[in-house]
């Protein structure tokens, strides 16, 4: 994918491998391996993988139809979606070639033009860089849950709220 040898280049694909946005045409199954072939450090990919992460997706696939009234399989209808956008980062420890952080994104549920529903969650992510760029590790994860399992989860709160600045988090800003 490119991103530069840099915390900021860390944080840029943790972004990128944390955005989902499911649509008419976009399924979660093609998002979910999308994120699983492009952001994924090599040696944490298992060959049963895909073929589970398929059949979690597919769940929520089903749910959204359902929702949304078409059947499994049909375009979900123009103005139906599911959207995770990460909207903040609190970096917990550094160095050359990993990076662990948090992530904190808005998840937005549209299933009509009536009903929306709006969610926050954290995720604590580990990345090393391999080959060129950064990627996904279950190894530097498990360190990061190391790293904190003396803290509490920092709250998940929209910027502009003062929990989201008194609990360390960095604001991502977008174009709109």
């Amino acid at each position: 994918m490119g991103f530069p040898h840099t915390t900021e280049g860390a944080v840029a694909m943790a972004m990128a491998a944390n955005s989902i946005n499911v649509e008419a045409g976009r399924s979660t199954v093609h998002e979910q391996m999308r994120l699983y072939n492009s952001y994924l450090f090599a040696g944490d990919r298992e060959p049963e993988a895909p073929e589970k992460i398929k059949q979690q997706a597919v769940e929520v696939d089903e749910f959204m139809a359902q929702q949304a009234g078409v059947k499994m399989g049909e375009l979900l209808p123009a103005g139906v979606y599911m959207r995770n956008n990460v909207i903040g980062y609190k970096i917990i420890s550094e160095s050359k070639d990993a990076v662990a952080l948090w992530l904190l994104t808005r998840v937005i549920q549209r299933v009509s033009e009536k009903q929306e529903e709006s969610s926050f969650t954290g995720a604590l992510l580990g990345l090393r860089w391999q080959d060129g760029d950064w990627k996904l590790s279950a190894a530097a994860t498990v360190q990061a849950q190391k790293e904190t399992e003396a803290e509490t989860e920092p709250s998940l709160v929209a910027p502009g709220d003062p929990a989201f600045d008194e609990a360390g988090w960095t604001a991502i800003r977008t174009a709109s």
